[in-house]
């Protein structure tokens, strides 16, 4: 899995803007213990160290849609080298692409939802009120 590249730093940030929504995108990558394989435990043991727990890098990022007001989600690399947000089975190609698949539905929804509100009447649904 490729890990170069300014998206793979912590603290990485971006800011993309599609269709008058902002959505923030921040790396956060930690490593993450876990027990040792049996194939790592006999190398460990082959180069004299006493067993211990194994560190697995771990890329997340976090993206959040006009401030977390309409949407959160998590990013993660696949091992094929592809991007995929969190819950969808779709693969990107880059962070952004990423976060435009994601993101582009949900304000799509939110664009048909104004434009329906804006073309209501005031008070057409309401029974007319007799004197």
């Amino acid at each position: 899995m490729r890990t170069d590249g300014p998206e793979f730093r912590n603290g990485w940030q971006a800011l993309y803007e599609f269709d008058g929504a902002k959505a923030i995108v921040e790396a956060r990558h930690y490593g993450r213990s876990r027990v040792p394989t049996p194939h790592e435990y006999v190398l460990q043991s082959m180069r004299g160290q006493s067993p211990r727990m194994v560190q697995d890098p771990v890329h997340e990022w976090s993206v959040l849609l006009e401030d977390g007001r309409l949407g959160r989600c998590t990013i993660r690399p696949t091992p094929s080298g592809m991007f995929q947000v969190a819950g969808i089975r779709q693969l990107h190609r880059t962070i952004e692409e990423a976060v435009r698949g994601w993101a582009a539905p949900i304000v799509a929804r939110r664009a048909e939802a104004a434009r329906i509100e804006s073309e209501r009447e005031p008070g057409g649904d309401a029974p007319a009120l007799l004197p």
